[in-house]
């Protein structure tokens, strides 16, 4: 709810004090899961630095990590589901292609090549999502045919 909704909602005849408090309590519930998932990114970075290397902090340690997760979380569409089938492909991506270079000698920046292709084309697909968003009518009322068809265009919202 954004400050405009609530004076809108206070405005149209609600307690305005009761939609002040729901405004205010969705702020401070989005500051706290925002603290809490920032928590959780520093509780990983530290066991990343801390606890795979012993002490000591490579340059190349957690250069992927980042982008790798916004990767799978693209392409699992932020669905549960979908970002475990995407993490599943991009391990075996990933461990595969450096079986590839020990036992065929394929080279490992093929996979790199495999998994940016991938994000080119989920990226594409939204592009055109948010170009050619479909026009669905609708009727709003009979007018018994007299100035064609009474159809009201909608503008469908993609799906991001």
């Amino acid at each position: 709810m954004t400050y405009l909704e609530a004076e809108l909602t206070a405005f149209l005849g609600y307690d305005p004090y009761v939609v002040m408090l729901e405004f205010l309590l969705r702020r401070i519930s989005s500051f706290l899961y925002m603290l809490i998932s920032g928590g959780f990114a520093g509780i990983g970075g530290v066991v990343q630095g801390l606890g795979t290397y012993q002490n000591y902090f490579t340059q190349t340690s957690s250069i992927n990590i980042g982008w790798d997760g916004l990767s799978v979380a693209l392409l699992g569409n932020s669905t549960a589901i979908g970002i475990l089938i995407a993490y599943l492909l991009f391990s075996i991506l990933k461990i595969g292609g450096l079986g590839m270079q020990t036992v065929a000698g394929v080279p490992y920046e093929i996979v790199s090549i495999v998994i940016a292709a991938i994000i080119f084309f989920i990226a594409i697909k939204y592009v055109f999502d948010l170009l050619f968003a479909v026009k669905k009518g609708t009727e709003i009322g009979p007018n018994n045919g007299v100035d064609g068809p009474n159809i009201k265009l909608q503008k469908e919202e993609p799906v991001l």
